[in-house]
């Protein structure tokens, strides 16, 4: 694993509403991947990838060629053609109706049906001024920064763990809850459905955890029965039991140690317990 960047705590009411901010953003990445992309039955064409070097998630390639990012230092969008940045447009200011019509606009310069883009309507997400038409407005500078670092260090530990499983899924984010994560399929049967598997990712506050948090769960199709004592888990992470069972590690815990190293270490040994507890429940340790 690549070097940890140091992790700063965020007062919660910023963080929510940056956080909310955010996700709203994404919902454009999501509304253009529906409409220009092949649907699949499971979603996975408006879930985004993480651009390191742009600091942005991003959509799957349009036509093989065109991406649509959002730049988290920035708060603008950008179309990407084959990775390089063609054009730019701030979202601070700017109405959802104004961005879908840049979006829609600039599209079709492109030779795309870019009127086919509009709204995805087929989930909710927590209200936010801009459902009403109010403008974007852009967080706070310092809190854009720290939530790319995060998205940052979570793709690193992800990158770092998924190939030792050969079933693992790529790392995306999914813009219903905005989580990041991988989907990792354990064992398999013949017709190659899977018969169980785990789940690593990084969430934004949400009914579970009022906090942002790096999670493990697990799932298995034959119906679990649990000891009463769930396996211990290193690095200050806890059991959540509630609408599903999974290892969580809230960012307080990780942002109260002021150094880099530490701060990875508490990641890494809770992520190396919850995996190790998962596959115990599931029966594969």
């Amino acid at each position: 694993m690549s070097a940890w960047l140091g992790l700063n705590q965020i007062d919660h009411e910023s963080l929510q509403q940056s956080t909310l901010t955010l996700h709203h953003a994404a919902q454009l990445l999501a509304s253009t991947a529906e409409s220009l992309l092949p649907s699949k039955a499971d979603d996975s064409h408006t879930n985004l990838g993480w651009n390191k070097n742009l600091q942005a998630l991003v959509t799957h390639p349009i036509e093989d060629r065109y991406q649509l990012a959002l730049a988290y230092a920035s708060f603008s969008l950008s179309i990407l053609d084959k990775g390089v940045i063609k054009t730019r447009f701030s979202l601070s200011g700017e109405t959802r109706e104004g961005v879908y019509h840049w979006l829609q606009g600039t599209f079709n310069k492109l030779g795309i049906k870019g009127g086919h883009i509009k709204a995805l309507s087929r989930y909710d997400i927590p209200k936010h001024p801009v459902q009403e038409g109010r403008p974007f407005s852009k967080p706070i500078q310092e809190i854009l920064t720290e939530l790319a670092q995060r998205r940052n260090n979570a793709q690193e530990i992800f990158v770092s763990i998924a190939p030792e499983y050969p079933y693992a899924s790529s790392i995306r984010t999914w813009p219903h809850h905005f989580d990041m994560g991988v989907y990792i399929p354990i064992r398999r049967d013949e017709s190659h459905q899977d018969l169980n598997s785990i789940g690593l990712g990084m969430a934004v506050p949400d009914g579970s955890v009022n906090d942002m948090y790096y999670y493990v769960n697990h799932w298995s199709k034959q119906t679990l029965t649990y000891p009463n004592s769930l396996p211990e888990l290193a690095g200050g992470g806890h059991w959540y039991q509630g609408s599903w069972t999974g290892a969580v590690l809230p960012l307080t815990v990780v942002t109260a140690a002021a150094q880099s190293h530490d701060q990875q270490e508490i990641v890494q040994t809770f992520f190396d317990s919850a995996i190790t507890a998962s596959l115990q429940l599931i029966g594969e340790v």
